[in-house]
């Protein structure tokens, strides 16, 4: 029997594999034209697993490689008075008046009162720019840019909730090689962060971009214990 980690569906106990019709895809000529992907699941009761794999004709499922997703995201750092953040992100692009989702990950903005939202921006350089916030003391952190089409950070965006809806501020958020969050995404009676989650009630939800290495027919499968939905470019793709 091979380890959790290898990433291979072999004769491990993984959870029930909802299997895709297959899905022809093509490799995009652009960062714009990779297919988005969204994986939710909940958990409700007893063993945790979530995995995404695919696999290209006839070949056995494998995760999809770190290298063939993109986070739609780019890494930040903060620094706060009581009334403005500052982010620093060399090269962000942005300028006076756009718009900017920020995904805040540690510090004050993070808990125990998230601060993540939409945001103008303000005061914008080459590497920073500011947002309003209301914080009782100054601090500093680290955040997350959202939406960000042509990012180059590998890997699948995450978000992990308490509940089983998806609601309220998420209490993990970070970047994973794939969709998989620790040891492989067999958490058993745990979760994908024993520290901040509670088992058997929490949702956890993947998104990204997906870059196929040929212009082929796939299958796409998620191996899941509770449920699981699985979108691409929008539309929820049936899983039997």
């Amino acid at each position: 029997m091979r380890t959790p980690q290898d990433g291979v569906a072999d004769d491990e106990v993984i959870g029930t594999m909802k299997v895709s019709a297959a899905v022809a895809l093509a490799v995009p000529g652009t960062p714009a034209a990779r297919y988005k992907m969204r994986v939710e699941h909940v958990e409700t009761a007893d063993n945790a697993r979530c995995r995404l794999q695919w696999r290209l004709g006839t070949a056995g499922f494998a995760n999809i490689a770190q290298a063939n997703q993109f986070t739609h995201t780019q890494a930040a750092t903060y620094a706060n008075t009581t009334t403005t953040a500052t982010i620093t992100l060399t090269g962000h692009g942005l300028i006076n008046g756009d718009s900017v989702t920020l995904a805040f990950t540690s510090g004050i903005h993070f808990t125990p009162t998230s601060s993540s939202g939409t945001f103008t921006v303000a005061n914008a350089t080459a590497n920073t720019f500011e947002v309003p916030v209301v914080a009782t003391a100054t601090s500093s952190g680290s955040c997350f840019l959202e939406g960000r089409t042509a990012s180059t950070s590998t890997g699948a965006y995450n978000k992990t909730y308490a509940g089983t809806t998806f609601s309220g501020p998420p209490l993990r958020i970070g970047v994973d090689g794939a969709v998989t969050a620790q040891n492989n995404g067999i958490w058993n009676t745990g979760t994908p962060d024993v520290n901040l989650i509670n088992p058997d009630t929490f949702s956890v939800r993947w998104i990204g971009q997906v870059q196929p290495q040929f212009t082929e027919e796939y299958t796409i499968a998620v191996i899941a214990d509770d449920g699981c939905t699985l979108r691409l470019n929008g539309q929820v793709q049936p899983l039997k």
